[in-house]
């Protein structure tokens, strides 16, 4: 799509016009603090804060931003608006392909050097099949030829609102790429494995409609502080979050019934973590070498089970039924440093 404003870019600022002191707010972000009187001039606020990959665009006193603000301004209760606009697609077009078989283009590894700050189109017209959607990122065959494998260069990526897929070692090793914008990506169902294994990334929101993330995907992204993971996820899967060093807390979401083997291994800044009631099923390992997990809450305690094997695990039958409302004994369970697997757990 054109450089058009997108639905964050309406950010209402209100001045109050009233004497005291004038908060100047975004979306729920304080700006500016400026303490005023009834006509008194109003300095520029700050730039709001753009999401990741957009741009600041200026303060406008209408939505349709023809009417550029001019600061300072008297104070009078009229609201400005700040355009927040997308960058301009700019992925070379040999890094897009034709699928006579889904009627669209999918990104797939090309040649030529790719931006820092990527934006991969919504649209592409090869001069042969025609204008049509870009659906997917494809699949790579190994860790080595995901289509961005270690990109080292590349900063920030956005991605179109038709994508469906990211596919299998998308972004591995990535290990300059500090920020992923899936905001619209309102047609995105699944997340490849080992998709952004090693980024640099600290922070993402994966988008609701995703019901399917790889394993691995975020394995070793030791910036990692906060993730929130879609509504639609039914499975924790494994190595998910291995090596997240720096992820302190996690809201797995309710609908989830599994968690894999090693979703959360090596992840030493977790110091507490809730099981929603609708996970069945816990693999070994999933807290290997948690150091500091001293609290998991089952939200619902009632006949767990734990056996020493995967087999059990797997049909759900046999082993020891458990007592697990106490959080503190529970991680002394389920965090595992001895041994490679200590237990898996399910619920009937």
């Amino acid at each position: 799509s054109s450089n058009s404003a997108t639905n964050f870019s309406s950010k209402i600022i209100w001045y109050q016009g009233e004497a005291g002191t004038l908060k100047i707010n975004a979306n729920g972000e304080t700006l500016s603090t400026q303490t005023i009187v009834k006509g008194q001039l109003v300095n520029q606020p700050a730039d709001p804060t753009a999401p990741d990959g957009y741009e600041f665009g200026g303060w406008y006193y209408d939505e349709g931003y023809t009417k550029p603000v001019t600061f300072p301004l008297y104070s009078q209760g009229v609201p400005i608006y700040a355009k927040i606009t997308k960058p301009e697609p700019n992925l070379p077009s040999d890094w897009l392909a034709w699928d006579s078989s889904s009627n669209s283009y999918y990104v797939s590894k090309g040649t030529s050097t790719l931006p820092a700050n990527l934006v991969i189109p919504e649209t592409h017209n090869d001069g042969t099949n025609g204008l049509h959607d870009v659906t997917y990122i494809a699949d790579g065959t190994s860790i080595f030829n995901g289509v961005f494998t270690q990109q080292p260069t590349l900063t920030s990526v956005i991605l179109p609102g038709t994508l469906e897929s990211i596919g299998n070692h998308a972004f591995y090793g990535c290990t300059g790429l500090v920020s992923i914008n899936l905001s619209e990506c309102n047609s995105l169902t699944s997340i490849g494995e080992n998709a952004f294994v090693k980024c640099a990334i600290t922070n993402i929101i994966i988008p609701d409609n995703v019901t399917s993330i790889g394993s691995g995907a975020f394995s070793s992204c030791s910036s990692l502080t906060s993730i929130k993971l879609p509504r639609g996820l039914t499975t924790i899967s494994s190595r998910l979050f291995n090596m997240c060093g720096h992820l302190s807390s996690i809201n797995i979401p309710e609908g989830v019934t599994t968690i894999d083997t090693e979703a959360f291994k090596y992840c030493s800044a977790l110091t507490s973590i809730i099981i929603p009631s609708s996970v069945v099923k816990i693999r070994g390992g999933v807290f290997q070498s948690c150091t500091n997990l001293q609290s998991i809450t089952f939200a619902d305690t009632s006949t767990w089970y734990r056996v020493d094997n995967f087999s059990n695990w797997n049909s759900m039958t046999g082993g020891t039924q458990t007592d697990v409302s106490n959080a503190t004994q529970n991680a002394t369970w389920l965090v595992s440093t001895t041994g490679y697997y200590d237990y898996y757990w399910y619920k009937k």
